[in-house]
């Protein structure tokens, strides 16, 4: 699986062309030291039309959230504001070529725009131990260096 690391998924997305059927993207404001390999055997095995990682925080008004079936299935998302633990997207992907054709020429959102219009036909959640990290921020990006892990 190709990995693509871009500022704005989305817009890189109509950029580039990926080879091959299925392709990584990883958005550029977050941090998650998953298993990739584990990712992908678990997008595979489900035979998605997209995955999504997703990890459990103890707050996730600060993110929003993801809600799944027993299977992984994403059934739907919550956006930020109730508190309380909960599934929040880690920022990593496992796309196929189908959702980078939906995708419309100009500025879209993957989380708003593409992912809830695949809910229902085969949009999943990896779910990984290993903590997000959301360096969107100054606070959080030095958190990330203090732990040396740029």
């Amino acid at each position: 699986v190709p990995v693509y690391r871009v500022a704005s998924g989305d817009r890189a997305i109509r950029l580039a062309d990926p080879p091959g059927d299925c392709f990584a993207v990883a958005n550029g404001d977050s941090f998650c030291p998953l298993s990739f390999e584990d990712l992908v055997s678990f997008h595979a095995t489900r035979r998605a039309i997209a995955t999504l990682a997703v990890t459990e925080v103890p707050d996730r008004s600060r993110f929003g959230s993801v809600e799944t079936a027993a299977d992984g299935a994403i059934v739907g998302f919550v956006e930020k504001g109730p508190g309380g633990r909960g599934l929040v997207n880690a920022g990593i992907y496992i796309l196929t070529r189908p959702v980078l054709d939906r995708i419309p020429v100009g500025i879209v959102s993957l989380e708003h725009d593409i992912f809830p219009r695949l809910l229902g036909e085969g949009l999943y959640a990896y779910r990984t131990p290993a903590r997000m990290i959301d360096i969107g921020t100054p606070e959080s990006l030095e958190e990330l260096r203090r732990r040396g892990m740029e």
